[in-house]
């Protein structure tokens, strides 16, 4: 199987300024991997209660969960969980005219 950057899947799922905040709780070491290999990471975000984040890759792209009351689909903790599992899989974060 060939290795895949989470954050090049999930950069044009979602607004500028929700990939911004992920970026910043990234930065903020506001995320916690708990479990992660080569297909799928589960991690646990800091706010109010901490949020559980999955993303799995799959045939045609990636799942997404994420038990945060975000209705709009891509949220800034899938975001980071991404960001993060990329650079620990060796990916470079997009840039800023990537974003």
């Amino acid at each position: 199987m060939q290795i895949k950057s989470a954050t090049e899947l999930l950069l044009n799922k979602t607004y500028e300024e929700v990939w911004y905040r992920g970026q910043k709780y990234a930065d903020g070491g506001r995320v916690k991997i708990v479990e992660a290999d080569e297909k799928e990471v589960e991690a646990v975000v800091e706010r109010t209660r901490g949020c559980v984040v999955r993303l799995k890759f799959v045939a045609n792209g990636i799942k997404l969960d994420c038990n945060c009351p975000y209705p709009k689909g891509l949220c800034k903790h899938m975001v980071a969980v991404a960001i993060l599992w990329d650079e620990r899989r060796g990916f470079e974060r997009p840039t800023t005219n990537e974003i």
